[in-house]
Formats: structure tokens, C-alpha cells, sequence
């Protein structure tokens, strides 16, 4: 494909671009089976630093903002303020490319917001990571499906919107936020957005998901 300017019609191009689009999908699909087993074999090891949020989010953002420009969406990030915390840094960053991605493949106009803070939950210092959008929405009876990688919601989803998606992002989301012994939250309205709410305390006690068995 990138060489395929002056070699190839465009046919030829589209061809490619779906079996590099069908490729990317399997190697996600596989990805994320993978890491779902692990965490449910308790297999899996957090590796525990100090970092900023406000960082995590921004480099995230910036890795999704061509495909809102591509929908032409807004990517609004009102995380300006810093917010240290002690967490499996990769791993948060993984939730919110999950949850960022999802939101921008199912809004079809509109925008995408992620902000944050930080409150004190039950003696807890908790940080509060949220990402609305105005997207489809989600019904209330299938709220609980989504984070389950063995239902089939997200199939109804993708064709109202025509997107790829193999479903698994939230339920190995929320499988990696409660390693952090956090939770995510979600408020939605069909035909009005969504609101996901990821909690996690500032300060991860150990650096261990339940085991020690290596990743």
C-alpha cells in the first residue's frame, strides 16, 4: 500500500486495504483473547510506576485524533491539571484507548470528551477518569452485556454505526480496571451518547493483578 501509488488501480488499492484492515482486526481479536485469559487465569502481573494521568490522556488523545478527523468529530480533552498516581501505566493507557476508540467508531457527529479528577472515596484518593460522547447510546438492558466477552451486543451495535469492532475492548477494560481494584461505570441514552466512569485508586497497593505467576 504505501508503494502502490504508480503500481497499482484502484481496484487493486482497495483490495489491499481490506486485507490490511481484515489482518489488523485478527491480530486485535487474538491481542485481546490473550490478555482476557491471562487476567481470568490469574496470570497477570502489573507493573506498578508513579506517572501523570494528564500525560497518559494526552498521548492517548493524540494517537486517536486522525481517526476523529476523519469523522470529522471534536476530540475535546479538558484534562489540563496534572494527576500522579501510582498504576500499571501501559495498562491504564489501554483502558482509555479502549474506551476513547469506542466512543469516536460510534458517534456519528458530534464529539468526544475525556476529563478527569481526583475525590476522596471511602478514606480512598481516587482518580476519575470519564469519557463522554454522543454517540448511539447504549439501552439499559444491554449496559450489562457489553462488559461480558462471550455476548454478542456489540454485533447489533456495529451495524447500526458500520464499524469493526470485536467487542472485547470493555470487557478486558473493565477485567484490567478492577486488577487496579477500581471500577467503571457507564450512564447512556439511545440516540444521546454515552458516559463511561473509570475509578481508580491513586496509590495501587502492589504491583501484582492476584498472582505471581509471570505475564
Amino acid at each position: 500500500l504505501k508503494t502502490a501509488d504508480s503500481t497499482l488501480g484502484p481496484r487493486e488499492k482497495d483490495a489491499l486495504q481490506r486485507v490490511s484492515d481484515n489482518g489488523q482486526y485478527l491480530l486485535n481479536l487474538v491481542n485481546d483473547l490473550l490478555d482476557i485469559a491471562k487476567i481470568e487465569a490469574d496470570k497477570v502481573e502489573l507493573d506498578v510506576c508513579s506517572f501523570d494521568l494528564k500525560d497518559v490522556v494526552e498521548d492517548t488523545c493524540s494517537g486517536l485524533l486522525s481517526l476523529a478527523e476523519e469523522k470529522y468529530l471534536v476530540l475535546n480533552n479538558l484534562c489540563l491539571d496534572s494527576l500522579i498516581m501510582m498504576a500499571d501505566r501501559v495498562r491504564i493507557q489501554q483502558v482509555l484507548t479502549n474506551l476513547l476508540s469506542n466512543a469516536l467508531k460510534y458517534t456519528q457527529q458530534g464529539m468526544v470528551t475525556v476529563s478527569m479528577q481526583k475525590i476522596r472515596e471511602s478514606e480512598v484518593e481516587t482518580a476519575v477518569l470519564t469519557v463522554a460522547d454522543t454517540g448511539i447510546g447504549i439501552r439499559d438492558q444491554d449496559i450489562p452485556k457489553i462488559f461480558d466477552p462471550y455476548n454478542h451486543i456489540h454485533s447489533d451495535l456495529n451495524q447500526v454505526v458500520s464499524v469493526q469492532s470485536t467487542g472485547l475492548g470493555l470487557p478486558l477494560s473493565k477485567k484490567i480496571v478492577e486488577l487496579h481494584q477500581g471500577r467503571i461505570e457507564v450512564e447512556s441514552s439511545p440516540g444521546e451518547g454515552s458516559i463511561f466512569t473509570v475509578m481508580i485508586p491513586v496509590n495501587r497497593a502492589s504491583g501484582n493483578g492476584g498472582a505471581n505467576a509471570p505475564d
